[in-house]
């Protein structure tokens, strides 16, 4: 069992991704600021695989290394702000995440600061108006009220998910408050803004009084501004939210490895061909049928839970399993894959194949087919069948 300490970053790291799978798709386009060694720039790649990403990181060395390793992604060397040309930056030696364009107090007894020259810029100048923007982070170390009012076109024209850090410690040397990114971000841009806790348990925006609180406390310092979402949106995400605490937990107990979901809920992308080389067996998988119009282990947002238990998942990379050709939301812990299908691919008779493919390498094996039946009599569906089971 992995006896590294979790520390509040990792935690922060896997809401974002886990917001990422709820609302991106993978057309998806994102932009990382302050994209530093690439982790969540990783996870956007990996989602929206479709997506004309871009990525900013003014730390030449940095730099230097994503350009090598994304090279499907625009990396620029600037430093996003409202403002134009070359500025002084604070480049800490051992501790390059807490770098930024303002020198201030670091939560470490030893930092080694060095002042070096990078090139400042507008998002607005790099986002071309015909470029469309889902998803925004920005990890600035304080900077980031000056990086979303140099995006501010972008933000009014594509109103993105926006992650950002911000709280006292960092931001309050930019001379920026609570109240002043409510203002610009609701006040200017038409967004709500919450922690990501609070959006992904479904709760409305935060009012500008809260957000100061939040700011000044920092109980939370990482934020999500978004647009205003329908109750029935905020069900969803928190509904999603909860299956996924609960197969971690599950993971947990079972000291199993957790796997999260290979997420692609809006858009079709091609079904693998099908190569029976795949490593890994499938020993029983249900429900195998069902009664049109009436979904076995009905999962809370409706859709049709299928488990999948295999050998031989062990070392494997990530997984996604296609339904009827349409790639499904992919849960994978150790020797059981679990998938949600929508409603929508259960309303017409017929057979639906089941393939498990893996990522990266493109490795596919066939599950099996799925029946949909029309009732006659007493029919056939499977029922009561729960995850593992």
């Amino acid at each position: 069992m992995d006896d590294r300490h979790v520390t509040i970053h990792d935690m922060y790291d896997q809401h974002t991704s886990l917001i990422m799978r709820l609302m991106l798709s993978p057309n998806s386009s994102c932009i990382d600021v302050g994209a530093h060694v690439g982790a969540l720039l990783t996870e956007m790649v990996r989602q929206c695989p479709n997506g004309n990403h871009v990525a900013f990181e003014p730390i030449p060395h940095l730099f230097e290394a994503l350009q090598a390793r994304f090279p499907d992604v625009k990396v620029y060397p600037f430093a996003c702000s409202d403002e134009r040309g070359a500025s002084p930056f604070f480049f800490v030696e051992n501790d390059p995440a807490y770098s930024g364009l303002r020198r201030r107090t670091y939560d470490r007894p030893d930092p080694k600061v060095s002042e070096i020259t990078v090139a400042r810029a507008l998002i607005d100048d790099v986002i071309s108006p015909a470029q469309k923007i889902d998803f925004i982070k920005i990890d600035v170390e304080g900077a980031e009220l000056k990086v979303l009012r140099g995006a501010k076109r972008v933000i009014i024209e594509n109103r993105p998910l926006i992650v950002f850090e911000s709280g006292i410690g960092a931001s309050d040397y930019y001379g920026t408050t609570g109240e002043m990114l409510f203002d610009f971000l609701v006040g200017e841009c038409g967004l709500e803004i919450n922690t990501l806790d609070g959006f992904l348990c479904g709760r409305s925006g935060l009012t500008r009084s809260r957000v100061g609180e939040v700011f000044n406390t920092t109980s939370r310092y990482y934020f999500v501004a978004a647009r205003r979402l329908a109750e029935d949106e905020r069900v969803s995400i928190r509904d999603n939210y909860l299956l996924d605490l609960d197969m971690r937990v599950w993971a947990l107990e079972n000291r199993e490895t957790f796997r999260a979901p290979t997420a692609y809920p809006h858009d079709t992308v091609p079904a693998p061909e099908v190569d029976h080389r795949a490593n890994l067996d499938v020993e029983s998988w249900g429900p195998q049928s069902m009664l049109l119009g009436s979904i076995p282990n009905r999962q809370p947002d409706g859709s049709l839970g299928i488990w999948i238990r295999v050998s031989g998942v062990r070392g494997m990379g990530d997984l996604r399993v296609f339904f009827d050709g349409q790639p499904m939301n992919t849960t994978v812990r150790e020797g059981l894959i679990t998938i949600g299908v929508p409603p929508s691919l259960l309303s017409k008779p017929g057979t639906k194949p089941v393939i498990i493919e893996e990522l990266p390498t493109g490795k596919t094996f066939t599950v099996g087919a799925f029946s949909i039946n029309r009732p006659k009599g007493q029919g056939g569906a499977q029922r009561g069948v729960q995850w593992g089971g």
